[in-house]
């Protein structure tokens, strides 16, 4: 069986080197030494100050929250267990 995939291998977490514009809120900046979130599309990299990310991480958590439950109903379901 091969190695299970990541769901966010894309992202991470950076000390910005530079000032950095955040990519969630217009107007919020990330000054050099911070740690925020970055996303990596393709060639791109989006960053987000902390506010935007810790938004973003919930949401993406109820997110995953929600498939989650859909595919344990699922999986009770083919059991035939209600």
């Amino acid at each position: 069986m091969g190695r299970p995939k990541e769901v966010l291998r894309s992202c991470g977490v950076e000390t910005a080197k530079r000032l950095r514009r955040c990519r969630g809120k217009r107007g919020h900046v990330i000054p050099a030494g911070c740690r925020c979130l970055v996303f990596r599309e393709n060639l791109r990299e989006k960053s987000y100050c902390r506010d935007c990310a810790v938004r973003l991480l919930e949401r993406g958590r109820d997110r995953v929250d929600a498939l989650l439950a859909e595919v344990l109903v699922e999986e009770l379901e083919a059991e035939g267990i209600s």
